[in-house]
């Protein structure tokens, strides 16, 4: 791997760390922070997208020393102990806590706020290209093309032609589901929910969804205030 790349992503950032696991444990890891993603390669990698990181907060460790007149232990090296609060796909809260030397822990949060505002200005600047009113109202885009399809289909029921019905009903099912894939996509969300319509009255719970593209606004804007 070379030092300015992890996989496709730019590294801005790089130090040696302990990740402290649920039992108290430390394991030894190298910490990256990229374009996108904070990277702790553990025995289990650990990757972080940076839309995702709610706060980072910094303390620091001093080792007690006791007094004594006896030939003293080398004494620990200070400590920043640096924790990560972030969510998961399904808006679950997680904390990560990692160790690095004393300093390293004001040159972290400084990469991962840089890092932060470059997303934020990305971010900002796609909102600027999305200006169709498509893309502005996705849930009126399923709603019209489930009308569409509706009065199309009604129109054909009027033909003699069975086999010019059931070509055209498959077309225009296609099509909702590509528009519905598509509304999904623009949500930031899991093309799974798309099994919603074979559901009863699935699809007001499709069109309930919340839209998580304006949730990765709202983190960034948290986390650089």
């Amino acid at each position: 791997m070379e030092d300015n790349k992890y996989n496709t992503e730019k590294v801005l950032y790089k130090t040696k760390s302990k990740i402290i696991l649920p039992d108290k444990k430390t394991e030894e890891t190298d910490c990256f922070i990229t374009e996108n993603h904070v990277v702790i390669e553990s025995d289990e990698p650990i990757k972080i997208p940076l839309s995702c990181i709610e706060t980072c907060r910094i303390t620091h460790s001093v080792p007690a020393v006791p007094y004594s007149t006896q030939v003293q232990k080398p004494v620990e090296p200070m400590l920043d102990t640096i924790t990560l609060i972030f969510f998961d796909e399904l808006r679950k809260k997680h904390k990560l806590s990692i160790e690095m030397r004393a300093g390293d822990g004001f040159s972290f949060d400084s990469a991962l706020t840089s890092a932060i505002q470059r997303a934020k200005k990305q971010w900002y600047a796609s909102l600027a290209i999305e200006k169709n009113w498509f893309q502005r109202h996705l849930n009126w885009t399923v709603i019209l093309s489930g009308v569409a399809t509706n009065v199309l289909l009604l129109v054909i029921a009027f033909t003699e032609s069975e086999s010019l019905f059931w070509v055209i009903y498959s077309l225009c099912i296609i099509a909702l589901f590509v528009v519905a894939g598509w509304a999904l996509r623009q949500k930031n969300r899991s093309l799974w929910w798309l099994f919603i319509f074979f559901v009863p009255f699935g699809w007001i719970v499709f069109l309930c969804l919340e839209n998580r593209r304006h949730l990765i606004e709202l983190s960034l804007e948290a986390h650089t205030k």
